[in-house]
């Protein structure tokens, strides 16, 4: 190779040498510089096998996964998720230890005893609801039936702690001889309130003589026995229902006093507690539960506090937002109580 050649060769490898110098520093400098992730640095938008993230942080991209009976719906960019229902009803509640976080007004007049604390559940809005729907087709099918031979007119499911709820009403009833209709849901209420709360519950569920006006009853005998045999039940709420054109959302009826002993505030307490939840209107003793032979009064004479509790139907089972207030407000209560 000729000495001019040679020079020509080198001087061509110098200059690109330095263009090749200028990009990299031109680069560098605007930041276009690529940096490989090392293995201990997660790649966005990438699976990061050293850094795994929960459920809760992490959703895979376009997928669905079903954990506790509860759908994950991840969207598109993987980035955020939303759960809906996957299951069929009714739902388990999942059971958890009373928390003494919450401290409600009502506990403040009820008297404390060495009681097991009743087991409380967790029940998100849509469970409660997918329960509550559950339970209804059973009291459907039962509403003009009479008991068969060897079956009990009621229903009684055990629980703990001190309060008794008791839906008397649950099927249709007779009363002077005619047939008188349901208090529509109050049996799917008092059910989902024990899949809430864990307490005992009574409620009709053929079509007999009404225990809300008569004491000579299946029903009011087996309460009598139970009640006698349970001193821990401080408080029984009797749950019915009101029809739509009552003026009141709820209505408290305590015999204008006469069903309530020490817990002469509850009341009062109840009605703040419905508020609170976004039920507004709420009567005092409109059905005082005075007059017949109520479930009330029946308590009252064996000087245990009772509360008779009439739900217009606008809360009962006809819009699922009314449906969840009320059964949460119901649900305060009653934790309230089992303090």
């Amino acid at each position: 190779m000729k000495r001019g050649q040679l020079a020509a060769i080198i001087v061509i490898v110098l200059l690109v040498a330095a263009i090749g110098g200028f990009i990299v520093f031109s680069g560098e400098k605007a930041g276009y510089a690529v940096e490989f992730p090392s293995a201990s640095q997660p790649q966005t938008g990438a699976y990061n096998p050293v850094v795994q993230p929960s459920a809760s942080q992490f959703c895979v991209p376009q997928s669905t996964t079903c954990d506790n009976n509860i759908l994950r719906e991840c969207n598109s960019a993987g980035t955020a998720y939303a759960d809906v229902l996957c299951a069929p009803p009714p739902i388990e509640p999942t059971t958890t230890a009373p928390q003494s976080t919450y401290v409600p007004s009502v506990q403040n007049v009820l008297p404390q005893s060495a009681l097991v604390p009743p087991v409380q559940t967790v029940l998100i809005d849509v469970q409660v609801l997918q329960n509550l729907e559950s339970y209804k087709p059973f009291f459907t099918a039962h509403n003009a039936l009479t008991a068969p031979v060897g079956e009990k007119t009621y229903v009684f499911e055990q629980g703990t702690g001190k309060v008794l709820l008791t839906a008397p009403h649950a099927v249709d009833h007779i009363r002077e001889g005619s047939v008188k209709e349901s208090d529509y849901c109050t049996g799917p209420i008092v059910k989902v309130l024990k899949d809430l709360t864990g307490v005992p519950i009574m409620y009709l569920q053929y079509q007999s003589d009404d225990p809300n006006y008569y004491d000579s009853t299946e029903f009011k005998s087996a309460l009598g026995e139970y009640l006698s045999s349970h001193p821990e039940i401080v408080l029984v709420l009797d749950i019915h229902g009101a029809d739509l054109s009552r003026d009141f959302d709820v209505d408290l009826g305590d015999m204008n006093g006469g069903s309530l002993f020490e817990l002469k505030t509850l009341p009062s307490q109840m009605e703040a507690i419905f508020k609170v939840h976004g039920i507004p209107t709420i009567s005092h003793n409109f059905f005082s539960a005075a007059e017949q032979q109520t479930v009330t009064k029946y308590v009252a004479g064996r000087k245990i506090n009772a509360m008779q509790v009439e739900i217009n139907r606008r809360y009962r089972c006809t819009d699922p937002a009314n449906d969840i207030v009320l059964l949460r407000s119901l649900e305060e209560i009653i934790k309230g109580a089992n303090q």
